[in-house]
Parts: C-alpha cells; structure tokens; sequence
C-alpha cells in the first residue's frame, strides 16, 4: 500500500537499560549507506521509526541517526543534547550489521554504540541537567482516546499487528493534509515522536500500556498563517488523538554529544 503523506518529524525511541562505558562488542560485517528521504509506504515508515533486531541481525531504513541514538544509547530523543540539525531529520541511512550470532539486547545496543563511533567518529557523554519538559496525559476527563489513536492488541511488531495498523490508518494525508507523524508503537514511544516535535523532553504519563496505531495530521508547533489551512497542532492533538501535553520542569538525565560526523560508507 502506497500513500502520500507531507511528515515533518518521524522518530524514534526503544530500550531502557543504560549501557556501561566498558569496551563494547563490534559486529562482524557492518553496511551504513546513505538513503535519500523516506518514501510513504506504512511499512518504511514503521522501519524508520523502529529498528529491527533479529537473530544477531541490526537493520534500519530510513533512519536518522538520532533514532539511532535513541536506540542505541536507550535515551528519549529530547533527552539528546547538542546533536545537529542534520542528525535529527535531514539526513538518512540504510543500516544492516551482523553478529556472529544471536545476541542479548543489551549487548546488541553496546554493538550499535560501536558501530556509530567507528562509522559517525561519535563522541558522548552523559550528565544531569535541569529541563523544562512536558507530561503527556489523557485530554478527557474520563480518558478516553481519540479516534485516530487505536490499540493494536496483537503488537506491532507481529505481522497480524502491521496488518491491523494499515486497516486503521485513516489515510487522510496528502496535498493540503497539513504534516504530521504517523506510526505505531506505545505511548512512551509517542511520546519520543512529540519530543522531537516540540524540541523539549515529553514524559509518557497517560497510564496506558500496549501499542497503538496513530496518526497525527496538523501543521506543525507555531502559531499557523491566516492561509495555511492546518488544524493547530494543540487542537490537533485533543481532537484526533484524545492527548495533551502539560507544562513541567526537573532533573533529567541527558546524553551530550561532544563530536560527530557524517558516516563513512562501505
């Protein structure tokens, strides 16, 4: 299924371990190619939200390196200090790196660290700082989700749960759709996908577990032009997905990129 769809933020967030700084495991064979930007079908889109892992086997489309961060480092995209511009959205790779064979997921996330020093000359550290953030909660009082914001009880991850996902997309992106970000997963991963849109940390605290299919159609963050025609993203956000985010402030945990490059290819 191809569909058309104006995205201003696709983004992702996966893992909670910390990984230690002791030397990390490499990959035996690793490919990092740059892609150009990502095309429209629900199961690209899917991908470069979330990487895959399977049977020693790392593989990402489309993805940023800031999703390759996130998963890497297990660390909210909002949380990712100094990172630029170039590394949140505007550039794309293909990565498939493999192991010699299967491998734990804590070990598999230090193999993906290793993989971004030797390819990206990634340099990091991390530190505790004071930020402002938001709490993402339910918009209703009696909590009740939008309409575009649906649970997928098989998870996404299964094919039964990626066929659920393209039945309830709504499709309703195209020319003048406005922009927006569409996917699946759980609600702290929705959470990781606002972050980036609101430039500032937003914390999952709807009480909701399980994976969703949403989407998400609105101009972006600002105030829109008299012209535009997009709904108002806070308005956009209630209305279609029953959610809202609520100002708040403290210490969080952060990983501060030092240094980074564009990555060397095979």
């Amino acid at each position: 299924m191809v569909r058309r769809c104006a995205v201003w933020v696709v983004s992702a967030m996966l893992g909670v371990s910390l990984a230690g700084q002791q030397s990390r495991p490499k990959f035996d064979v690793a490919s990092v190619k740059a892609q150009k930007a990502p095309i429209q079908r629900v199961d690209d889109l899917r991908g470069l939200m979330f990487p895959r892992v399977a049977a020693g086997v790392f593989s990402a489309s489309h993805a940023t390196l800031m999703s390759l961060i996130t998963f890497a480092y297990a660390v909210p995209s909002a949380h990712v200090v100094g990172i630029p511009d170039w590394a949140k959205r505007a550039a794309f790779f293909e990565v498939t790196a493999k192991a010699a064979g299967d491998v734990p997921p804590d070990q598999m996330k230090l193999m993906v660290q290793s993989l971004l020093e030797d390819r990206f000359k990634l340099v990091t550290h991390r530190e505790q700082r004071d930020l402002k953030f938001y709490a993402l909660v339910a918009a209703r009082g009696d909590g009740r989700l939008g309409p575009f914001l649906q649970p997928v009880a098989e998870g996404c991850e299964s094919a039964i749960g990626r066929d659920a996902a393209r039945a309830k997309f709504p499709q309703r992106s195209g020319p003048g759709g406005g922009g927006g970000i569409i996917g699946c997963g759980n609600l702290s991963e929705l959470a990781a996908l606002l972050g980036m849109v609101m430039d500032s940390p937003v914390a999952d605290a709807t009480d909701r577990s399980g994976d969703f299919v949403f989407e998400l159609v609105s101009g972006p963050p600002r105030p829109p032009t008299a012209d535009s025609g997009d709904t108002p993203f806070t308005q956009a956000l209630q209305e279609q997905l029953g959610l809202k985010l609520e100002s708040s402030r403290g210490p969080a945990d952060v990983l501060v990129i030092d240094s980074v490059s564009q990555p060397t290819e095979n």
